[in-house]
């Protein structure tokens, strides 16, 4: 890239997001998932030879991994924050113990992955949790009983974003392999 490309960028499209190249980044990163404000898993994602992005959908692979400290500390403090804001399910990419860009609320993908690699099924236990998720404003019923007898969509002012709802609903639903 050079100053005319970033110009000519920044007049199409009026906004760009950068960030700080972090040498870690060809050793790929770490895809944390998070429910219910808890971390439950995650994958390194590696990326293929000769690259920089380590996303599966870009020639990427996922093998097992661990977090350490630093990574649990920094997990765990964007999960409760999550929590806060009612955000039930969603995917942190970390690269050298970092947050690297969004948080994937809508579509945090590698869940299969993880499955295949650990054998836990994440969106079986994305569903089984949202199903004892006791919600708030129905006096503590469980939150899909809540939701499936309210057909007034301002029940879910409480989320966000009603799209990221729906949109977990079905990355979970695809996911679930039994």
């Amino acid at each position: 890239l050079n100053n005319s490309s970033i110009s000519r960028y920044l007049k199409s499209f009026g906004t760009v997001m950068v960030q700080k190249y972090l040498p870690g980044v060809i050793k790929g990163d770490k895809r944390i998932f998070i429910i219910n404000g808890k971390i439950c898993g995650a994958i390194q994602r590696i990326p293929s030879k000769g690259s920089i992005l380590s996303n599966i959908s870009q020639g990427g692979t996922a093998v097992k991994t661990k977090l350490n400290l630093k990574e649990k500390k920094v997990a765990n403090t964007i999960a409760k924050e999550l929590k806060k804001e009612n955000i039930f399910f969603a995917g942190i990419d970390l690269v050298s113990g970092y947050l690297i860009g969004d948080i994937n609320v809508t579509s945090p993908t590698g869940l299969p992955q993880y499955k295949e690699l650990t054998g836990i099924n994440l969106a079986k236990n994305f569903w089984d949790q949202l199903e004892s998720h006791h919600c708030d404003i129905c006096s503590g019923v469980s939150f899909l009983r809540c939701v499936s007898g309210n057909s007034s969509l301002r029940h879910f002012s409480g989320f966000s974003s009603l799209r990221y709802f729906f949109g977990i609903l079905i990355t979970a639903a695809f996911f679930w392999c039994p």
